[in-house]
């Protein structure tokens, strides 16, 4: 499972239009109602793979990232961590308060909930469209 940017860019590693981005792992914390997941960002989906097998990752990992292969020069802000709260808003004498509610992670996985959210996250960065799902 992971997310494919459909879009050429620019990395550290070369031109790619197949960049591959994987949660690698997560940190959930009930007492702050906070899920923290940390991705790993590859060259495409293969890359990715291999590194799952190799003793030192770190040689197919990302580390920097471009809009584009015309503009090499502007670096663009992908996080290596990602933070999505889990609270409800709930509604106390009128007025609606956030609450602490892991109660959607009971119906589905960690990653059956963070990954559209971490979707909407990179659509943010290379635009609506160009996130897919692999």
């Amino acid at each position: 499972m992971g997310l494919r940017i459909n879009t050429t860019i620019g990395t550290n590693k070369g031109i790619t239009n197949e960049g591959y981005v994987r949660i690698e792992n997560y940190d959930l914390n009930k007492h702050v109602g906070m899920l923290n997941v940390g991705i790993g960002l590859y060259q495409n989906k293969s890359t990715a793979e291999s590194a799952s097998l190799s003793r030192y990752p770190s040689d197919v990992y990302l580390s920097t990232l471009y809009p584009n292969e015309n503009y090499l020069s502007q670096n663009i802000d992908v996080k290596g961590t990602y933070t999505f709260p889990l609270t409800a808003s709930i509604q106390i004498s009128g007025s609606y308060v956030d609450v602490i509610d892991v109660s959607v992670l009971e119906s589905q996985s960690v990653f059956e909930f963070a990954y559209p959210k971490l979707k909407s996250e990179l659509e943010s960065v290379f635009g609506h469209g160009n996130i897919e799902d692999v």
